[in-house]
């Protein structure tokens, strides 16, 4: 209790049905299409908002929070999922697209993808879990129908030799299709137990199958695997092994099935292309000029549906997640595009944010646009949180700073500068602007924007970094921050 004195954790007020959507931010937020939510470690809500109620059946947040008090046992299907959820934030401290069944208040249940961030005191002590939970049910049961089709798809497999196998968990023993035991040099109808059958494969791969495999059968982790096993007859072989959990109509996991395929013959041919064009680097520029692209798709969808929206407060949002999408997209750009593809040099991909930005909010305007990070690259795990919070600092600057063109004092026309450097393994984040000033009555690290909120949490919770705010002659923020086993140069 001492540690949930230090530090407060954030909610949401009540909205009542008779005030209009979107009439602010904590509005929105409470209207989203997301399950938003707060939660204690011990398995209380502390806040939550509409969607996230009528998720579960109930009328209200209120009615949800007063009536669920062990969330473990009354909201998960399963309650060693939420188990597992606390063990993945002890030791990540944020949990991303994580998959569990949830019941409604009717008794039935629904499936959902969590995203939640560990909320710490000044101590370290964690003090609470924030995030939030997306309904999945209608993919999930297009997925049940998609595996039953692929099962019929597997019959063919013996052109590519490629087989099935499958284990009922209740019985620990595999059951092999006669192509799989081929590939094994083994008689058809041999069908070994687990153990036996992890020992097939080459010693070096016989840990990696025993934890996707336990994943898998515990928690319906699936997976796609490329290893070697070594065959009845003592040869060694490449194979690729995927397998999925299969549950009962209650959601229980009882078997395990999967595909196996003997891919010697591919991995010979992908070796011998890899030494004479080098496919490991055109591999990875494919993957970030496909990520750029889809990022890219998803901005454009975002316009069009921006050219249909007439809520003001809405096209605002959409505008906003549109330039944080850009701002991810230019990382992906710039990593294609440079012959480097593990760093990112960081004043090319200012240049092009803050055009980008100029360009989105301030069109006609005549505000000059400085970046200044000569020398710093950047690892993707750097980039992507020090974008993402440039990105939102200009934009408010963009947005605000300037009132009907005005300035501090007047007399130099509007100005936004960027700086990034290192001193001494800190890197140092300035946005600064020569506008009339940081409103006051407006606190940096307890502002209900959005924005503001979302550039506290990636640069205090994820780069463990600290804010200062100067409000002399316009504004400036810094961020300093030591970066944690990322590559940067």
């Amino acid at each position: 209790m001492s540690s949930m004195q230090k530090k407060s954790l954030p909610t949401m007020d009540e909205v009542s049905s008779e005030q209009p959507v979107f009439q602010n931010p904590q509005a929105i937020l409470m209207n989203a299409p997301i399950g938003i939510f707060t939660t204690t470690p011990d398995g209380r809500y502390l806040s939550v908002n509409i969607t996230l109620a009528r998720m579960h059946g109930y009328d209200s947040p209120r009615q949800l929070m007063d009536s669920v008090t062990d969330i473990a046992a009354q909201v998960y299907v399963d309650p060693a999922d939420r188990d597992e959820m606390k063990r993945l934030l002890k030791k990540y401290g944020r949990v991303t697209n994580f998959e569990s069944r949830l019941r409604h208040r009717n008794g039935t249940y629904f499936w959902v993808s969590e995203n939640i961030n560990e909320i710490k005191d000044e101590d370290g002590t964690t003090i609470g879990y924030q995030g939030f939970n997306q309904d999945i049910t209608k993919r999930k049961q297009a997925e049940d129908e998609l595996r039953r089709r692929e099962t019929l798809l597997r019959i063919a497999g013996n052109l590519a030799r490629l087989g099935g196998w499958c284990v009922e968990l209740g019985k620990n023993r595999v059951i092999w299709s006669d192509q799989v035991a081929k590939i094994h040099e083994m008689p058809v109808g041999y069908s070994p137990a687990v153990e036996e059958g992890i020992s097939f494969y080459a010693p070096e791969y016989r840990d990696r199958i025993r934890q996707v495999f336990s994943d898998c059968a515990d928690h319906g982790v699936p997976y796609d695997e490329e290893m070697q096993i070594i065959t009845g007859k003592g040869r060694r072989i490449w194979i690729r092994t995927t397998g999925e959990a299969i549950r009962d109509e209650a959601g229980v996991i009882r078997q395990v099935a999967g595909a196996f395929q003997d891919i010697t013959e591919h991995k010979k041919l992908n070796e011998a292309l890899q030494a004479s064009l080098g496919e490991k680097e055109m591999l990875l520029r494919e993957v970030h000029h496909r990520v750029k692209n889809n990022l890219a798709i998803i901005a454009a969808l975002l316009e069009m549906q921006q050219e249909e929206v007439k809520d003001p407060a809405a096209t605002a949002v959409i505008m906003d997640l549109d330039s944080r999408i850009r701002c991810i997209a230019l990382v992906h750009e710039g990593l294609y595009q440079k012959k480097n593809l593990a760093l990112i040099d960081f004043q090319d991909y200012l240049d092009s944010l803050l055009q980008e930005l100029r360009n989105s909010f301030a069109p006609g305007r005549n505000i000059r646009c400085t970046a200044r990070a000569q020398g710093i690259r950047l690892g993707i795990n750097l980039a992507v949180p020090c974008g993402m919070i440039i990105n939102e600092l200009v934009t408010n600057a963009f947005k605000y700073a300037f009132p009907e063109g005005k300035t501090c004092d007047d007399r130099d026309g509007p100005e936004i500068i960027v700086e990034v450097r290192k001193e001494n393994g800190h890197y140092h984040i300035a946005v600064a602007d020569n506008g009339t000033g940081f409103p006051e009555g407006v606190d940096l690290n307890n502002s209900p924007s959005f924005g503001l909120r979302l550039v506290r949490m990636i640069g205090a919770h994820q780069l463990g970094g600290k804010f200062k705010l100067h409000k002399s002659s316009g504004t400036r923020i810094t961020l300093t921050f030591n970066p944690r086993h990322e590559e940067s140069s």
